[in-house]
Protein backbone atom coordinates (compact mmCIF):
# COMPACT_ATOMS: atom_id res chain seq x y z
CA UNK A 1 0.00 0.00 0.00
CA UNK A 2 2.71 2.56 0.89
CA UNK A 3 5.13 1.61 -2.01
CA UNK A 4 5.79 3.83 -4.87
CA UNK A 5 6.02 6.58 -2.60
CA UNK A 6 8.49 9.02 -4.36
CA UNK A 7 12.00 9.07 -1.99
CA UNK A 8 11.06 12.70 -1.52
CA UNK A 9 7.50 13.00 -0.79
CA UNK A 10 6.32 14.77 2.01
CA UNK A 11 5.26 11.78 4.73
CA UNK A 12 3.00 11.96 7.68
CA UNK A 13 4.66 9.32 9.29
CA UNK A 14 2.05 6.34 8.47
CA UNK A 15 3.86 3.02 9.50
CA UNK A 16 2.60 -0.52 7.83
CA UNK A 17 0.17 -1.93 11.04
CA UNK A 18 -1.51 1.19 12.22
CA UNK A 19 -5.23 1.46 12.68
CA UNK A 20 -6.35 4.72 11.78
CA UNK A 21 -10.11 5.91 10.40
CA UNK A 22 -10.93 7.47 7.25
CA UNK A 23 -10.62 10.84 9.37
CA UNK A 24 -7.32 10.27 9.99
CA UNK A 25 -6.06 9.36 6.84
CA UNK A 26 -7.82 12.98 5.58
CA UNK A 27 -6.52 14.81 8.01
CA UNK A 28 -2.74 13.19 7.47
CA UNK A 29 -2.92 14.18 3.61
CA UNK A 30 -3.56 17.47 4.00
CA UNK A 31 -2.07 18.96 7.39
CA UNK A 32 1.52 17.29 6.50
CA UNK A 33 1.12 17.11 2.87
CA UNK A 34 1.29 12.93 3.81
CA UNK A 35 1.70 10.47 0.60
CA UNK A 36 1.31 8.10 2.93
CA UNK A 37 -1.73 8.69 3.54
CA UNK A 38 -3.09 9.18 0.29
CA UNK A 39 -1.73 6.16 -1.14
CA UNK A 40 -3.11 4.81 1.80
CA UNK A 41 -6.44 6.40 0.98
CA UNK A 42 -6.40 5.41 -2.56
CA UNK A 43 -5.93 1.76 -1.77
CA UNK A 44 -8.71 1.78 0.73
CA UNK A 45 -11.43 3.55 -1.53
CA UNK A 46 -10.43 1.76 -4.46
CA UNK A 47 -8.65 -1.30 -4.23
CA UNK A 48 -5.58 0.62 -6.21
CA UNK A 49 -4.15 4.02 -7.28
CA UNK A 50 -5.21 3.54 -10.87
CA UNK A 51 -8.80 3.17 -9.96
CA UNK A 52 -8.76 6.34 -7.68
CA UNK A 53 -7.17 8.49 -10.13
CA UNK A 54 -10.23 7.46 -12.59
CA UNK A 55 -12.37 8.32 -9.75
CA UNK A 56 -10.60 11.76 -9.49
CA UNK A 57 -10.45 12.22 -12.93
CA UNK A 58 -14.17 11.92 -12.78
CA UNK A 59 -15.43 13.83 -10.52
CA UNK A 60 -12.45 16.60 -11.74
CA UNK A 61 -14.87 16.38 -14.92
CA UNK A 62 -18.08 16.72 -13.70
CA UNK A 63 -17.24 19.90 -11.48
CA UNK A 64 -15.68 21.81 -14.41
CA UNK A 65 -12.08 21.21 -14.18
CA UNK A 66 -11.25 21.92 -17.66
CA UNK A 67 -7.52 21.80 -17.72
CA UNK A 68 -7.22 19.13 -14.99
CA UNK A 69 -6.04 15.65 -15.37
CA UNK A 70 -4.73 13.49 -13.07
CA UNK A 71 -1.72 10.04 -13.09
CA UNK A 72 -1.40 9.62 -9.75
CA UNK A 73 -2.32 11.10 -5.98
CA UNK A 74 0.60 12.69 -4.50
CA UNK A 75 0.68 15.32 -6.78
CA UNK A 76 4.14 14.69 -7.91
CA UNK A 77 4.64 15.90 -11.69
CA UNK A 78 4.41 13.10 -13.99
CA UNK A 79 3.51 12.95 -17.74
CA UNK A 80 0.07 13.68 -18.09
CA UNK A 81 -1.01 14.74 -15.24
CA UNK A 82 -1.71 18.87 -15.20
CA UNK A 83 -3.88 21.48 -13.85
CA UNK A 84 -4.25 25.42 -13.78
CA UNK A 85 -4.53 27.96 -11.19
CA UNK A 86 -8.36 28.60 -12.02
CA UNK A 87 -8.97 24.77 -11.34
CA UNK A 88 -7.02 24.37 -8.61
CA UNK A 89 -9.55 27.85 -7.43
CA UNK A 90 -12.77 25.86 -8.60
CA UNK A 91 -11.95 22.79 -7.02
CA UNK A 92 -11.02 24.40 -3.34
CA UNK A 93 -14.06 26.15 -3.65
CA UNK A 94 -16.26 23.07 -4.33
CA UNK A 95 -14.16 21.25 -1.67
CA UNK A 96 -15.10 23.55 1.09
CA UNK A 97 -19.01 23.43 0.53
CA UNK A 98 -18.27 19.79 2.42
CA UNK A 99 -18.20 20.14 6.09
CA UNK A 100 -15.83 17.46 6.33
CA UNK A 101 -13.25 18.70 3.96
CA UNK A 102 -13.95 22.58 5.53
CA UNK A 103 -13.57 21.07 9.05
CA UNK A 104 -10.09 18.79 8.01
CA UNK A 105 -8.97 22.10 6.08
CA UNK A 106 -9.29 24.57 8.64
CA UNK A 107 -7.25 22.51 11.67
CA UNK A 108 -4.05 23.35 12.70
CA UNK A 109 -3.31 19.80 13.96
CA UNK A 110 -5.14 16.37 14.92
CA UNK A 111 -4.59 13.55 17.02
CA UNK A 112 -5.13 10.04 15.15
CA UNK A 113 -5.77 6.93 16.52
CA UNK A 114 -2.58 5.58 16.93
CA UNK A 115 -1.53 8.54 19.25
CA UNK A 116 0.38 10.81 16.16
CA UNK A 117 0.43 14.11 16.06
CA UNK A 118 0.05 15.76 12.69
CA UNK A 119 0.10 19.60 12.25
CA UNK A 120 -0.39 21.86 9.12
CA UNK A 121 2.98 22.51 7.43
CA UNK A 122 2.14 26.41 7.27
CA UNK A 123 2.97 26.69 10.74
CA UNK A 124 6.42 24.51 10.43
CA UNK A 125 7.42 27.10 7.76
CA UNK A 126 6.38 30.33 9.91
CA UNK A 127 8.89 29.40 12.12
CA UNK A 128 11.16 31.08 9.88
CA UNK A 129 9.40 34.34 9.92
CA UNK A 130 7.06 34.57 12.93
CA UNK A 131 4.38 36.28 10.50
CA UNK A 132 0.30 37.12 11.46
CA UNK A 133 -1.20 33.84 10.41
CA UNK A 134 -4.75 34.77 12.61
CA UNK A 135 -6.45 35.68 8.83
CA UNK A 136 -5.32 32.22 7.72
CA UNK A 137 -8.02 30.04 8.80
CA UNK A 138 -7.54 27.18 6.56
CA UNK A 139 -4.44 26.23 4.19
CA UNK A 140 -2.64 23.13 2.05
CA UNK A 141 0.86 23.82 0.90
CA UNK A 142 2.72 21.90 -2.07
CA UNK A 143 6.02 21.82 -4.39
CA UNK A 144 6.43 20.37 -7.53
CA UNK A 145 9.72 21.22 -9.79
CA UNK A 146 7.33 22.49 -12.52
CA UNK A 147 4.54 24.20 -10.23
CA UNK A 148 7.63 25.80 -7.59
CA UNK A 149 6.51 26.65 -3.99
CA UNK A 150 2.48 26.68 -3.79
CA UNK A 151 -0.22 27.39 -1.32
CA UNK A 152 -3.60 27.33 -1.39
CA UNK A 153 -5.63 29.37 1.63
CA UNK A 154 -9.35 30.09 2.79
CA UNK A 155 -8.80 33.59 4.53
CA UNK A 156 -11.03 35.72 6.88
CA UNK A 157 -10.47 39.36 6.46
CA UNK A 158 -12.90 42.02 7.03
CA UNK A 159 -15.89 39.88 8.03
CA UNK A 160 -15.59 38.11 4.52
CA UNK A 161 -14.22 34.74 3.57
CA UNK A 162 -10.87 34.70 0.65
CA UNK A 163 -9.90 31.50 -1.20
CA UNK A 164 -6.17 32.56 -2.54
CA UNK A 165 -4.12 29.90 -4.66
CA UNK A 166 -0.11 31.04 -5.10
CA UNK A 167 2.29 29.25 -7.09
CA UNK A 168 5.51 29.87 -8.81
CA UNK A 169 7.71 30.62 -5.16
CA UNK A 170 11.05 30.08 -5.60
CA UNK A 171 12.78 27.46 -3.56
CA UNK A 172 15.85 28.07 -1.20
CA UNK A 173 17.29 26.85 1.68
CA UNK A 174 15.65 28.33 4.90
CA UNK A 175 12.63 30.07 2.89
CA UNK A 176 8.85 29.80 2.36
CA UNK A 177 8.31 32.09 0.02
CA UNK A 178 4.69 30.71 -0.92
CA UNK A 179 4.36 31.90 2.59
CA UNK A 180 5.46 34.74 1.74
CA UNK A 181 2.88 35.25 -1.28
CA UNK A 182 0.22 34.80 0.72
CA UNK A 183 1.10 37.36 3.50
CA UNK A 184 1.56 40.22 1.09
CA UNK A 185 -2.18 39.45 -0.61
CA UNK A 186 -3.13 39.16 2.89
CA UNK A 187 -1.48 42.55 3.37
CA UNK A 188 -2.12 43.83 0.33
CA UNK A 189 -5.76 43.09 1.32
CA UNK A 190 -6.04 45.00 4.30
CA UNK A 191 -4.52 48.43 3.64
CA UNK A 192 -6.46 48.15 0.32
CA UNK A 193 -9.66 47.80 1.09
CA UNK A 194 -12.28 48.08 3.88
CA UNK A 195 -16.37 47.62 4.81
CA UNK A 196 -17.41 50.73 3.84
CA UNK A 197 -20.37 51.20 6.08
CA UNK A 198 -23.23 53.11 4.51
CA UNK A 199 -25.85 52.31 7.05
CA UNK A 200 -25.47 52.04 10.78
CA UNK A 201 -27.44 48.81 12.88
CA UNK A 202 -31.00 50.73 13.85
CA UNK A 203 -31.11 53.20 11.70
CA UNK A 204 -34.08 54.60 11.12
CA UNK A 205 -34.96 54.68 7.22
CA UNK A 206 -38.50 54.77 6.79
CA UNK A 207 -42.26 54.61 9.31
CA UNK A 208 -44.75 52.59 7.37
CA UNK A 209 -48.84 54.34 8.09
CA UNK A 210 -51.13 52.15 10.51
CA UNK A 211 -54.34 51.79 9.99
CA UNK A 212 -57.28 51.16 12.67
CA UNK A 213 -54.65 51.29 15.59
CA UNK A 214 -53.85 53.63 18.76
CA UNK A 215 -50.27 53.56 16.78
CA UNK A 216 -50.58 55.89 13.87
CA UNK A 217 -47.13 54.69 11.93
CA UNK A 218 -44.42 51.59 12.45
CA UNK A 219 -40.59 52.65 12.32
CA UNK A 220 -38.51 50.42 10.31
CA UNK A 221 -35.16 50.38 12.18
CA UNK A 222 -32.35 48.42 10.50
CA UNK A 223 -31.14 44.85 11.88
CA UNK A 224 -27.77 44.94 10.61
CA UNK A 225 -25.75 47.15 8.99
CA UNK A 226 -24.90 47.44 5.43
CA UNK A 227 -21.93 48.03 4.38
CA UNK A 228 -20.00 46.94 1.29
CA UNK A 229 -16.07 45.92 0.63
CA UNK A 230 -14.93 48.88 -1.43
CA UNK A 231 -11.44 50.15 -2.27
CA UNK A 232 -10.19 52.71 0.34
CA UNK A 233 -11.25 55.95 -1.38
CA UNK A 234 -12.41 59.29 -0.94
CA UNK A 235 -14.31 59.25 -3.70
CA UNK A 236 -17.27 56.44 -2.56
CA UNK A 237 -20.37 56.10 -4.95
CA UNK A 238 -23.67 56.05 -3.82
CA UNK A 239 -25.53 53.72 -1.81
CA UNK A 240 -29.44 53.74 -2.37
CA UNK A 241 -32.63 51.54 -0.75
CA UNK A 242 -36.05 49.90 -1.87
CA UNK A 243 -38.80 49.31 0.08
CA UNK A 244 -41.07 46.17 -1.02
CA UNK A 245 -44.03 45.68 1.40
CA UNK A 246 -47.27 46.56 2.71
CA UNK A 247 -47.87 50.16 1.98
CA UNK A 248 -50.50 50.26 5.56
CA UNK A 249 -50.39 48.16 8.22
CA UNK A 250 -53.14 47.49 11.15
CA UNK A 251 -53.65 45.45 14.23
CA UNK A 252 -54.49 42.24 11.76
CA UNK A 253 -50.28 42.38 11.39
CA UNK A 254 -49.54 39.93 13.91
CA UNK A 255 -45.75 41.01 15.83
CA UNK A 256 -43.65 38.52 14.37
CA UNK A 257 -44.70 38.72 10.85
CA UNK A 258 -42.85 39.74 7.82
CA UNK A 259 -44.06 43.00 6.41
CA UNK A 260 -41.46 43.57 4.02
CA UNK A 261 -37.81 44.06 2.72
CA UNK A 262 -35.82 46.71 2.11
CA UNK A 263 -33.21 46.36 -0.92
CA UNK A 264 -30.07 47.80 -0.87
CA UNK A 265 -28.37 49.22 -4.00
CA UNK A 266 -24.51 50.13 -4.82
CA UNK A 267 -24.35 52.38 -8.07
CA UNK A 268 -27.11 49.96 -9.38
CA UNK A 269 -25.80 47.16 -8.04
CA UNK A 270 -27.97 45.22 -5.59
CA UNK A 271 -25.74 44.72 -2.81
CA UNK A 272 -28.17 43.06 0.37
CA UNK A 273 -31.34 43.09 1.45
CA UNK A 274 -33.34 42.66 5.00
CA UNK A 275 -36.12 41.53 5.99
CA UNK A 276 -38.91 43.60 7.90
CA UNK A 277 -40.07 41.64 10.89
CA UNK A 278 -42.57 43.26 12.40
CA UNK A 279 -41.43 43.57 16.15
CA UNK A 280 -44.18 44.86 18.37
CA UNK A 281 -47.79 44.16 18.71
CA UNK A 282 -50.25 46.53 16.67
CA UNK A 283 -53.50 47.51 19.28
CA UNK A 284 -56.67 47.87 17.92
CA UNK A 285 -58.23 51.06 18.13
CA UNK A 286 -61.91 50.98 18.50
CA UNK A 287 -62.89 54.62 17.90
CA UNK A 288 -60.63 54.12 14.61
CA UNK A 289 -62.08 50.82 13.91
CA UNK A 290 -65.94 51.18 14.32
CA UNK A 291 -65.95 55.26 13.78
CA UNK A 292 -65.81 55.75 10.32
CA UNK A 293 -68.43 52.40 9.83
CA UNK A 294 -70.97 54.34 12.47
CA UNK A 295 -70.24 57.52 10.75
CA UNK A 296 -71.22 55.58 6.90
CA UNK A 297 -73.87 53.77 9.05
CA UNK A 298 -75.48 56.75 10.43
CA UNK A 299 -75.59 58.77 7.41
CA UNK A 300 -77.06 55.62 5.32
CA UNK A 301 -79.76 56.22 8.42
CA UNK A 302 -80.26 59.58 7.67
CA UNK A 303 -80.65 59.01 3.63
CA UNK A 304 -83.36 56.28 4.72
CA UNK A 305 -84.83 58.67 6.63
CA UNK A 306 -85.21 62.06 4.80
CA UNK A 307 -86.43 59.56 1.75
CA UNK A 308 -88.79 58.14 4.15
CA UNK A 309 -89.90 61.79 4.93
CA UNK A 310 -90.64 62.99 1.64
CA UNK A 311 -92.54 59.99 1.10
CA UNK A 312 -94.58 60.64 3.34
CA UNK A 313 -94.86 64.15 2.16
CA UNK A 314 -95.71 63.55 -1.59
CA UNK A 315 -98.11 60.78 -0.04
CA UNK A 316 -99.77 62.95 2.06
CA UNK A 317 -99.96 65.76 -1.23
CA UNK A 318 -101.64 63.00 -2.93
CA UNK A 319 -104.24 62.27 -0.43
CA UNK A 320 -105.32 66.44 -0.88
CA UNK A 321 -105.78 66.62 -4.17
CA UNK A 322 -108.31 63.53 -3.86
CA UNK A 323 -110.19 65.17 -1.34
Amino acid sequence: MLAGIPWDASIAGLKPGDELTYEDLLYASLLPSGADATMSLAHLVSGSVDKFVELMNSKAKQIGLTNTNFVNVTGYDAEGQSSSLKDVFILLKYSLKNDIFKKVYTASSHQMKNGKIVNRTVDMYNKLYNFDLSAIKGSKTGYTNKAGMCMSALLELHDREFIIITLGAEVKPKTAYNLVDTISIIDSITNTFENHIFYDENSLLLNIPVKNSHETSYSVKLSKPIYKFLEISNDIGECTYKYVGKKYLSFKDKEGSTIGKIEYYYDGELIDEDLIILSETLTKSAIKYYGPKIIVFLLILLIILCLYKISRRKKRRRQKKLY
